[in-house]
């Protein structure tokens, strides 16, 4: 499993919006043991599935906490 590189406490799971979605990304994941936890995205022709957009606005919830801190320390 990898592990961060400011603390020795492994990553369980990595957060990620639409632009890293797609088969090298999760693959990667995949190897390392790490949750995916990046949000999907619909292509052309076919939209999200109910249980997909539930997924993003899950992860959307998750990444809004962490998004506001780094915009608060960028001030």
């Amino acid at each position: 499993m990898a592990a961060s590189c400011h603390t020795a406490d492994p990553i369980r799971t990595v957060f990620a919006d639409k632009g890293y979605f797609g088969e090298p990304n999760r693959d990667f994941l995949r190897m390392n043991d790490i949750q995916d936890g990046i949000m999907r995205k619909g292509t052309r022709g076919t939209a999200l599935t109910p249980r997909e957009k539930a997924r993003n606005r899950a992860i959307a919830k998750v990444r809004y906490i962490v998004e506001q801190y780094f915009g608060l320390t960028h001030l």
